[in-house]
């Protein structure tokens, strides 16, 4: 878990891991079979902590008397859980999210992710249930998923948090049937995002080229892999040219960074950008495969998730966290803006959080047929077009 938190799976070795642990490598073989045996114990063991650390959790609940919350009570319920969590238990963080890339690397690792996911929805559900919120459970656990992921960037720790308490209020408005504006404190530090996103000096084909390779090196092998040579070898050219354009490992961790980032950012169908916020069936109905996860490229997610792990334990890309944390949603917010219509405005904030249960629900699904992912993301698509008072059939007739 020590090695988890700070180089990521697929950089551990049986030297790296047995090193850590001050024995020799004799000693590891004589016990497990394999590094991945090792691995799957160590899934098991966090995910027992996880429990432990819930169940307190949720001994902690306050009441008003009668042992029943309200509605309102669960946004600061759930930003405290996310700080708590991210930052506190911040290991047992890292083991959670390493168990999902392993399940999407490795189908021996499933099992381990189902029950991350088992932990996490029933936690919610308890809590929705204690805020009469009850039918809400998986949703919350969505948006609890993505942005705990996020809150473990690093960034401005004071400013972070209140923009946290922005975000679970809006989810508890969204809950009460309303869409919501941009609190102040996200608002500010989107601003900021803008401002200091970091500028990749990509000008000629060559460069974009080797940035494409560096961004399919993460994607097809994980960032342990990615060197000057692999991304030499896979762009076709000399190691010489990759060093010249990115003379460190951290340059080409970034070429790959904006890379993947805008691959996952410009997945919608034949740009979304292009399609006027008017309610055409035909134009909702060809999104409704991609928002529910039928037809999305799991590769491109994965890559998105090894980089926010390595932007959460790596100095050198904290310049990229507040991109990630503040600046997403763009093309989330451009499709909901689709759904609610041209009278309807839909705020960046609204668009984080449809965000959020879009990646949720895609996680949700990833394990199964692509048939049954669809089946199952427009169940959960109905439901929140329910919940706002959205249009319904788009989703029936898909």
């Amino acid at each position: 878990m020590n090695l988890w938190e700070n180089i990521g799976h697929a950089a551990i070795s049986a030297r790296s891991l047995t090193q850590n642990a001050g024995a020799p490598i004799s000693t590891l073989y004589n016990h497990f079979p394999s590094l991945d045996d090792v691995f799957l114990m160590a899934q098991e063991d966090a995910m027992d902590q996880a429990r432990q650390w819930c169940a307190r959790q949720l001994e902690q609940l306050p009441d008003h008397g009668d042992g029943t919350l309200v509605a309102g009570d669960l946004a600061p319920i759930m930003a405290a859980v996310i700080d708590e969590w991210t930052h506190a238990q911040r290991r047992l963080a890292f083991a959670w999210r390493e168990g999902f890339l392993l399940a999407q690397r490795d189908p021996r690792f499933i099992p381990c992710w189902q029950g991350w996911r088992a932990l996490w929805r029933g936690f919610w559900q308890h809590v929705c249930e204690h805020c009469g919120l009850a039918p809400y459970g998986d949703l919350t656990s969505f948006v609890f998923e993505g942005e705990a992921a996020l809150h473990m960037l690093p960034g401005r720790r004071i400013l972070d948090r209140a923009c946290l308490d922005d975000l679970c209020h809006g989810w508890a408005t969204w809950l009460s049937g309303k869409l919501v504006s941009e609190g102040p404190w996200r608002s500010r530090a989107r601003q900021q995002a803008l401002a200091t996103s970091p500028d990749l000096a990509i000008h000629d084909d060559t460069t974009r080229r080797i940035a494409d390779a560096a961004a399919d090196v993460v994607e097809q092998r994980g960032i342990a892999k990615l060197t000057h040579r692999a991304v030499a070898a896979t762009a076709g050219v000399s190691l010489g040219m990759v060093s010249s354009r990115f003379r460190t490992s951290v340059d080409l961790l970034r070429g790959a960074f904006e890379t993947i980032y805008h691959r996952i950012s410009q997945q919608s169908p034949d740009a979304v950008q292009s399609v006027a916020p008017l309610l055409d069936a035909d134009k909702l109905a060809q999104l409704v495969p991609q928002l529910t996860g039928e037809f999305f490229n799991h590769t491109h997610r994965l890559a998105l998730e090894e980089l926010m792990l390595a932007t959460a334990r790596t100095p050198d890309f904290q310049p990229f966290a507040p991109q990630l944390r503040y600046l997403r949603g763009r093309t989330s917010g451009q499709i909901l803006q689709l759904l609610a219509g041209p009278d309807i405005v839909v705020s960046p904030l609204d668009a984080a959080l449809f965000s959020d249960l879009l990646a949720g629900m895609q996680r949700d699904g990833f394990d199964l047929s692509p048939q049954s992912r669809g089946s199952l993301g427009r169940g959960y698509l109905t439901r929140i077009a329910q919940l706002l008072g959205l249009p319904l059939w788009v989703f029936e007739q898909a």
